[in-house]
């Protein structure tokens, strides 16, 4: 008598919704670190620009828990707010040298070049991150490293709000 075959296993289905689960926690965190980050500043008045981080990333987290799938529109936000990111942080740093150089009488301070290299690796780290979580088959080291890639990503996305807030050098 040949003993009986194990059952065959189906873990597609619970590491997409695994999958699924971080991704929501990701963009959550976007929009929380966001909106704190706002309100922390006491500026209000930047709500427009802040909007154009936090809506879309709480909108796909909301459409992500009903079960909407919208993984392109993810990584299109991942990349769109990672180059305007990047080319805002460059330009910022860039506008603060040029504005202190040229106006007499003004004291501007200067904006280290960290600050860029941080909103950089955040950037890329979040593209990383969302890339790693929402393509691919539904694997265990994929959620593993895309546990990683986001706690990288709070922690810079912390990192250049402090700096932002407190002026770190």
């Amino acid at each position: 008598m040949q003993p009986e075959a194990e059952p065959i296993r189906n873990d597609g289905e619970e590491g997409e919704r695994a999958r699924t689960r971080l991704t929501i926690a990701l963009l959550a965190a976007v929009a929380a670190i966001q909106i704190g980050g706002m309100l922390a500043m006491g500026d209000l008045s930047g709500i427009l620009v802040h909007a154009v981080v936090f809506v879309p990333a709480a909108g796909f987290a909301i459409a992500l828990s009903h079960g909407l799938r919208v993984r392109i529109g993810i990584v299109a936000f991942a990349l769109l707010w990672s180059a305007y990111s990047i080319w805002g942080a460059v330009e910022v740093t860039r506008f603060a040298a040029t504005l202190g150089a040229t106006v007499p009488g003004i004291e501007v301070r200067p904006i280290s070049p960290w600050f860029v290299r941080i909103v950089a690796a955040r950037a890329i780290v979040f593209t990383a991150a969302v890339t790693v979580l929402v393509t691919g088959a539904p694997h265990r080291r994929r959620r593993l490293v895309g546990i990683v890639l986001g706690a990288l990503f709070v922690a810079l996305f912390l990192l250049e709000l402090a700096y932002q807030r407190f002026g770190l050098r």
